[in-house]
């Protein structure tokens, strides 16, 4: 029995390939968009608690923080 592809199967492996680094770019560029969108909101949300800060209590505000960066990890 003879193991070596034929033109067929190293087509197929080729196209293969192809989609998988197309898949593989299409998954880098939203883990970045995801990561930018991550920390406009950390920092936007640090620059409202920083004007607001001495209306909010300090109990509150360390849980949104801690929202937050549970989030920012996430």
């Amino acid at each position: 029995m003879d193991n070596t592809p034929t033109d067929r199967e190293k087509e197929r492996e080729k196209i293969l390939i192809e989609e998988l680094k197309i898949l593989q770019g299409v998954i880098n560029k939203m883990a970045q968009n995801s990561l930018e969108c991550k920390k406009w909101t950390l920092a936007l949300a640090v620059g409202v608690l920083s004007l607001k800060i001495e209306a909010i209590s300090h109990l509150y505000g360390l849980c949104v923080l801690g929202v937050l960066l549970a989030c920012f990890i996430f």
